[in-house]
C-alpha cells in the first residue's frame, strides 16, 4: 500500500497518472481502490493527487544529482472504487477524470451502478477545502465539475480528434452491465464504453456514443447514423456483424 508522509497506508492503489497541466505543473494521481479487508472493506476512500516539486535537487544514492524534490502530497479527491485517471486539455483549461467502479456508500460487494466524475483545475485560487485537504503551499486545486453515469467503470482514456466534429474526449470502458455482485456470470460482462466530447460552449463533456459490448455484434451507436466495425470474416467463419441504427 501507499503510504504518506504521518499517513497510514491509504488502501488499494490501482493506477498512476502523470500529466503536465498548462501552467507547467507536473502531478501525479493515484487512483484507490478500496481500504481494508473484505467483507469490512470500503471503495468509498479519496484518490491522491501530488505535484512535483521542481525546487532545488535531490541527490540520488549513486551521487548523481535529479532536478526537482521530488512528488509532495497536493489534494485529496473523494472516489469511489477508483481504478483509472485520464487527463484532457480543452478551451484553455485543464481537467482529470476519474474511472469510479463502484456506487456511492455501496457496502461490500459494492453495487456499481454510480458514476465517474471528471474535475476542472482551477488556477490561482486556494483550495477552499484547504481544512480537509492536504494542499501544500501551491495555489489551485482540482473541483468537482461533472458527473458521468457509468456502470462498473474499469478504465478512462484520454484523445483528440481534428476536424469539425473533432475535438477533446473521454472514453470509459464499463467493464459490466449488471449493477451488482450475484454469482452470475452474465453480471462480469457484457459492458460497453462511453464516449463524451467536450462542449466548449458549455465547458462540460457530454455523450456522444455508446459502443454497446453486451452482445457479440460490434455496431456503434452514432450521432445520425450507423457503423459496423470488425475485419473482414476468415473463409469459414461466422457472419460478419450487422450494423445498427439509433
Amino acid at each position: 500500500a501507499l503510504a504518506l508522509a504521518g499517513e497510514a497506508g491509504v488502501g488499494d492503489v490501482r493506477s498512476l497518472r502523470h500529466f503536465r497541466t498548462l501552467s507547467g505543473d507536473h502531478f501525479l494521481a493515484v487512483a484507490i481502490f478500496d481500504r481494508g479487508d473484505p467483507p469490512s472493506s470500503t471503495t468509498d476512500v479519496d484518490s491522491l493527487v501530488y505535484l512535483w516539486n521542481h525546487d532545488g535537487w535531490t541527490v540520488l544514492a549513486d551521487g548523481s544529482r535529479a532536478w526537482g524534490l521530488g512528488f509532495e502530497p497536493f489534494q485529496r479527491l473523494p472516489t469511489h472504487g477508483a481504478v483509472s485517471f485520464a487527463h484532457a486539455q480543452a478551451g484553455g483549461v485543464d481537467y482529470l477524470a476519474v474511472a469510479n467502479f463502484a456506487r456511492t456508500g455501496a457496502a461490500w460487494p459494492p453495487a456499481t451502478d454510480g458514476a465517474s466524475e471528471v474535475f476542472e483545475f482551477v488556477r490561482g485560487k486556494a483550495n477552499p477545502a484547504y481544512e480537509q485537504s492536504f494542499l501544500r503551499g501551491r495555489s489551485g486545486y482540482f473541483r468537482s465539475l461533472q458527473t458521468l453515469q457509468t456502470t462498473g467503470a474499469w478504465h478512462v482514456a484520454s484523445f483528440v480528434l481534428p476536424g469539425e466534429l473533432g475535438g477533446a474526449f473521454l472514453a470509459f470502458s464499463e467493464r459490466q452491465a449488471g449493477s451488482n455482485h450475484t454469482g452470475d456470470e452474465s453480471q462480469y460482462a457484457g459492458g460497453g464504453v462511453s464516449v463524451y466530447r467536450h462542449d466548449e460552449a458549455a465547458g462540460v463533456f457530454a455523450l456522444v456514443q455508446r459502443i454497446d459490448g453486451s452482445d457479440n455484434e460490434t455496431g456503434l451507436s452514432i450521432p445520425h447514423g450507423s457503423l459496423t466495425g470488425g475485419a473482414p470474416p476468415l473463409p469459414g467463419g461466422p457472419p460478419p456483424p450487422r450494423a445498427r441504427r439509433w
